[in-house]
């Protein structure tokens, strides 16, 4: 999937990459803009937490069909690969977006 450079930032509602603007939110009419930037930093967080939470499950979905159809389960290393994808993917989804510093 080809899409702008990563990692986005938001700046009230407008979302930027290394690139330059990529996307504007807007809110539904009535709501004076009060979602708007909200929506973009939810935006940023799922784009730029994307590849780490689809290798995470890629890794404990790997596991679990070896377990599954094997009955073993692997080896120290591929546990704790995966249990620090899976924690690199939650702290990215969890971590607040910083603001943009104006310079």
């Amino acid at each position: 999937m080809l899409h702008a450079q990563l990692p986005w930032t938001s700046n009230q509602n407008a979302i930027d990459s290394p690139e330059g603007r990529i996307a504007i939110t807007l809110g539904w009419f009535g709501d004076n803009g009060r979602d708007w930037k909200a929506n973009a930093e939810f935006i940023v967080v799922a784009c730029n937490s994307h590849d780490a939470l689809l290798e995470a499950c890629k890794l404990a979905n790997a596991m679990l069909a070896h377990l599954a159809t094997t009955g073993n389960v692997l080896e120290i290393d591929d546990w704790v690969k995966t249990q620090n994808a899976l924690a690199k993917a939650i702290e990215l989804v969890e971590t607040p977006i910083q603001e943009p510093k104006n310079v």
